[in-house]
């Protein structure tokens, strides 16, 4: 499936949609997306995988009690692009294939009250602006059995609001590396905010960096 142009490959507008996705989907342009969902207690699996840019959306679900799992392998590049964003609470999330963020643009965006995301799989977030993961609003929870690399002053995941869990069983590696410029730049692998948030850590969270005497870094 190929979406360009501001188009929408699939609207569906109700409660308790189940969709099966499992073939391979390109979108880009600003305004287009692959999947919009309009209802509650949505079931969505894809098992293709994803390539979006350009401003573009993959899936988009305004509606609670959604559940989606992503077992195929997303890239998502440029600023005002998106994977998957879910608005609405009780929702839950798993990114089981590789998740690759690139030039500004958002991975795994959920908004509102309940929710939950998980990350099972390996994501790499780099350049500036780019979040691989987006939890905002109230009682969420973010949970990384995976691997998160994050370079060039990305973010592995973003957690605002109140009354939030962050559980960390897999590995964070933040990476200082060069740009084109030859500028060492850092990263940031997890950003907590809010009120009465718990961070449980079980895994690693590594910070590497190989600098020379007359390396330019970032400040």
């Amino acid at each position: 499936m190929t979406i360009t142009d501001g188009a929408t490959g699939g609207h569906i507008i109700g409660d308790n949609a189940v969709i099966d996705n499992v073939g391979d989907t390109t979108v880009s342009g600003a305004g287009s997306a692959a999947l919009y969902v309009d209802g509650d207690n949505t079931l969505i699996i894809n098992e293709g995988d994803q390539t979006i840019s350009g401003g573009a959306t993959g899936t988009r679900i305004d509606g609670s009690k959604a559940r989606i799992a992503n077992t195929g392998d997303i890239a998502v590049d440029g600023a005002g692009s998106a994977a998957v964003v879910i608005n609405g609470d009780n929702g839950s999330l798993t990114q089981a294939g590789d998740l690759l963020v690139t030039d500004g643009a958002m991975g795994i965006i959920t908004y509102g009250t309940g929710n939950e995301a998980k990350n099972t799989g390996n994501a790499t977030v780099r350049d500036q602006d780019s979040v691989g993961f987006v939890v905002a609003g109230e009682q969420n929870a973010f949970r990384n059995k995976g691997n998160i690399n994050v370079s060039l002053n990305g973010t592995g995941a973003l957690v605002s609001g109140n009354t939030s869990q962050v559980t960390l069983d897999g590995d964070i590696n933040v990476i200082s590396v060069q740009d084109s410029d030859g500028v060492f730049r850092g990263a940031t692998g997890v950003n907590v905010s809010g009120d009465s948030n718990t961070v449980n850590i079980a895994g690693n969270v590594n910070m590497s960096a190989e600098f020379e005497q007359n390396s330019l870094i970032a400040g």
